[in-house]
């Protein structure tokens, strides 16, 4: 998926990035190939410049006089047995930058509809559509109508700010980011090795 952009970062920086990953995969796993490392830290580089332009662009805009931050749309919360539901209402024709996600959690679109950009695709929803929100998830969503957006969240708090302090990372080097980045690296590297037993 390609997205423009006139924030740049440079070509040196997501070189150094992409050796720095295939040398880490190699050592980790001397069975792994080096075209299989290769290919490997060819996603994380998808996925590393994917949240340095989302991560300036929301910088970069947060400037803009015209442009919210924070909650500017009042956030419903509604706390269960061990969990929080979060129920935000978006006017149509706003853009919304969200929070990186620290948890799997389920979310749903009860009314409207929305383009979403992540670091793996542009997509088209509409309500009612339901999905799971992946560790590391920080969306770019724009409201074609009104929409009202949920999602659900297992704490066994209720206290809003610790909740959000286990809910919400501050950057992408919080460390059950960068946990949940191994493992995903983890699993392709599996699924390869089994691919590469079956042919």
């Amino acid at each position: 998926m390609k997205y423009k952009s006139n924030i740049a970062i440079t070509e040196t920086e997501l070189d150094k990035e992409l050796k720095k990953i295939q040398n880490e995969l190699i050592k980790a796993d001397e069975s792994l190939s080096v075209q299989e490392a290769f290919d490997i830290s060819l996603l994380q580089k998808q996925k590393i410049e994917f949240r340095h332009h989302i991560t300036k662009l929301e910088k970069k805009v947060s400037k803009h006089h015209a442009v919210k931050i924070g909650d500017y749309h009042p956030l419903k919360h509604t706390f269960g047995d061990g969990y929080l539901v979060r129920e935000i209402n978006v006017p149509a024709g706003e853009m919304v930058i969200t929070k990186i996600h620290k948890q799997n959690h389920p979310f749903f679109l009860l009314e409207g509809k929305c383009s979403v950009l992540t670091e793996n695709e542009v997509k088209h929803i509409e309500a009612p559509y339901y999905a799971i929100t992946s560790v590391g998830t920080k969306r770019i969503v724009y409201c074609h109508t009104d929409v009202v957006w949920v999602c659900v969240h297992i704490t066994g708090s209720t206290d809003l700010e610790k909740v959000e302090n286990e809910i919400i990372a501050k950057d992408f080097n919080d460390p059950a980011i960068t946990a949940a980045d191994i493992k995903i690296l983890q699993k392709i590297k599996e699924k390869q090795m089994l691919n590469n037993k079956t042919i």
